[in-house]
């Protein structure tokens, strides 16, 4: 499992590079909040555009080192990812 998928997302800097819906590919912003089932990205115009989590990858943007982001793997609120998923790799 990818570290990335531990870490809290918001206030990453996100490129969509695969979506359900072709017409996000493509985006790019900050992300602002993560739902259940959503995440809300600032993009440059200043909107906010929410982007559903099933069949989205992301790519980190601007970091040292890009990092690609399963969404889909990661349907629940970040408290619980970032403690389910922590508490699953810990245990082995």
């Amino acid at each position: 499992m990818d570290p990335i998928m531990v870490e809290e997302w918001r206030g990453l800097r996100l490129r969509v590079i695969e979506a359900a819906n072709p017409k996000q590919i493509g985006l790019e912003g900050l992300l602002v909040d993560e739902g259940v089932s959503q995440l809300s990205v600032r993009c440059d115009d200043g909107r906010i555009r929410q982007i559903p989590k099933s069949g989205t990858r992301l790519e980190t943007v601007g970091g040292a080192k890009k990092m690609i982001i399963d969404a889909g793997a990661a349907l629940m609120r970040s408290e619980d990812r970032t403690k389910k998923l922590y508490r699953k790799i810990m245990s082995k």
